[in-house]
């Protein structure tokens, strides 16, 4: 399924990139969201975070099983507002 919405998602828009960042991989996953929602310094811890170094313009971010992290839900609406992504 992932592959397909890979697949999808690359075919819709520009980016040549689709990230796939999981929760459930690292307990600390909501530092990332922690203190600042500005869409720039998500960015960034997530860059640091997942020790992935990519171009936020020529990539696709699928923020995986959020459901549990209630700072990760409300960033959404951060991205939603920035409209550059």
């Amino acid at each position: 399924a992932k592959i397909r919405l890979r697949h999808h998602i690359l075919a819709l828009n520009s980016q040549s990139q689709v990230l796939f960042l999981k929760s459930k991989l690292k307990k600390e996953f909501s530092t990332i969201f922690s203190g600042d929602l500005d869409v720039n310094t998500i960015i960034r811890k997530a860059k640091l975070f997942f020790n992935q170094n990519y171009d936020v313009e020529d990539t696709a971010l699928i923020f995986e099983e959020i459901g549990n992290c209630q700072l990760a839900r409300t960033a959404l609406k951060s991205f939603a507002l920035d409209k550059r992504l």
